[in-house]
């Protein structure tokens, strides 16, 4: 992977396939009416994939993924992406609202500072492909001045790649990962 381009490119290929395979991410879908839940789903030598389902109305805070790229599937209801974008009228930063629905694949780039929400009336899900994996984040406050950064603990994947690529050669999927 040797440009943003062909890194996200290639993170969003992979969004799609584990997306496209609801064996491997639906038994490990839990929809907590309260909070937004993630678990990390598999990783590869170079990237991971995180499983993150949303309660209505709840969303992470604007952040970056520090050094990383990364791509979103929504596989279920529909969220929104809140990224920063200079005015043109101003150049001052503004948030920028775009809607991803079930089957959207949405490609990061390295450095976007965005917010992902879920504003619709019924939970969501969605995979989140990252590269490298995620080693800090850092969060904005409302004029998207930095306020902190937080280091990354990733748990150990629920599956192990050679279990995520058995599932999608039983289900008929490209086994791209």
């Amino acid at each position: 992977m040797s440009t943003d381009a062909t890194t996200t490119a290639h993170l969003a290929g992979l969004a799609q396939v584990l997306a496209s395979c609801p064996a491997v991410w639906a038994p490990l879908a839990v929809h907590d009416p309260d909070h937004r839940v993630h678990v990390r789903l598999t990783a590869g030598p170079d990237w991971e994939a995180y499983l993150i389902t949303w309660p209505s109305g709840h969303g992470v805070e604007v952040h970056d993924h520090g050094g990383s790229a990364g791509a979103v599937a929504v596989v279920a209801g529909s969220l929104v992406e809140l990224v920063a974008r200079p005015s043109a009228r101003d150049g001052e930063e503004r948030l920028v609202r775009h809607r991803l629905g079930a089957g959207t694949v949405r490609r990061v780039p390295r450095g976007r500072v965005h917010d992902v929400v879920n504003a619709g009336s019924f939970p969501a899900t969605s995979i989140h492909v990252y590269a490298p994996a995620l080693e800090t984040m850092t969060f904005y406050d409302d004029e998207l001045r930095p306020t902190r950064t937080e280091r990354v603990f990733p748990e150990p994947p629920l599956l192990a790649l050679d279990e995520v690529r058995a599932i999608l050669d039983r289900a008929g999927a490209p086994a791209r990962v």
